[in-house]
């Protein structure tokens, strides 16, 4: 079975295929990427590098970008995120919408002699404009909550409704986020439900537990805290065989939570009126 890195390359690479198969990304060397292409999947990781070494270095910014890569992932090469860096950068300049993304993922969150923030937003934001939906996501997620500048819920919702609008599960989320809070827009709960459902069905299992907590407030109706409940269970359960955790430890602790949920629950008919439905 290919590690996850090799999994992660192979996405990469095949995407920059079809985008060069199809015309997306203009080449000066169709026949010599192509066989470089081939050797990878064949893995012949090796003779790929070996196709596509000249041409990045005589300026084609695809193989300049597929050479980043190597360097990123230690792929047959020692790992050196300077020299990645470098082959991303020239990429970048010449408008890969991709390496563009993987610059701006070093200037915020490589080693700390790589951060600009600056330039990562810069990068970011050339590689969103053509549309580049994991800078598109990123973005968003940026403008709505990070350790680099004030948030922006403006921004935030510009570009999470862009992100969203291409089928991403983060835009789905930062997007419900904003509508749940009323940050940046009118708040909308039961649009802020439907996204979180997107981003939840495409495996975001952050988005499974802000569904369980919209219902168990009491916010989406009285009637949906049961399934906000059972669905707190089956998370924390699910959560608790992916770490591994003991079920004894389990049991103990899913308890105490399940407890405080039937009492935030009780809560509710302590008041005087029922929520609205």
């Amino acid at each position: 079975m290919c590690c996850p890195f090799l999994k992660s390359v192979r996405h990469l690479i095949l995407s920059v295929a079809i985008q060069i198969s199809v015309g997306f990304l203009p080449t000066t060397a169709f026949a010599d990427l192509q066989a470089g292409y081939k050797a990878f999947e064949n893995e012949d990781y090796l003779g790929a590098l070996q196709e596509w070494s000249p041409l990045a270095e005589a300026g084609d910014a695809n193989a300049q970008f597929l050479v980043g890569l190597y360097f990123q992932e230690g792929l047959v090469v020692e790992k050196d995120d300077r020299e990645a860096i470098k082959w991303f950068l020239l990429a970048a300049k010449q408008g890969v919408d991709q390496a563009q993304y993987e610059l701006a993922q070093y200037y915020f969150f490589g080693e700390k002699s790589f951060l600009d923030v600056d330039q990562g937003l810069y990068w970011l934001r050339q590689s969103a404009a053509q549309e580049y939906v994991e800078s598109e996501a990123m973005l968003a997620l940026l403008y709505y909550n990070n350790e680099f500048f004030e948030p922006d819920d403006k921004k935030a919702l510009i570009w999470a409704r862009r992100a969203s609008a291409h089928g991403d599960i983060v835009g789905h989320f930062v997007l419900a986020e904003l509508y749940r809070d009323g940050r940046g827009v009118d708040e909308d709960i039961a649009l802020a439900i439907e996204l979180f459902q997107k981003s939840a069905d495409g495996g975001d299992r952050h988005a499974e537990i802000k569904l369980s907590d919209i219902y168990m407030s009491g916010k989406a109706g009285w009637m949906m805290i049961p399934l906000g409940v059972k669905m707190f269970v089956v998370y924390a359960f699910e959560e608790a065989i992916l770490e591994g955790t003991t079920w004894k430890q389990y049991g103990t602790d899913l308890l105490v939570a399940t407890v405080i949920e039937i009492r935030n629950f009780m809560a509710i008919f302590e008041t005087d009126t029922l929520p609205d439905t």
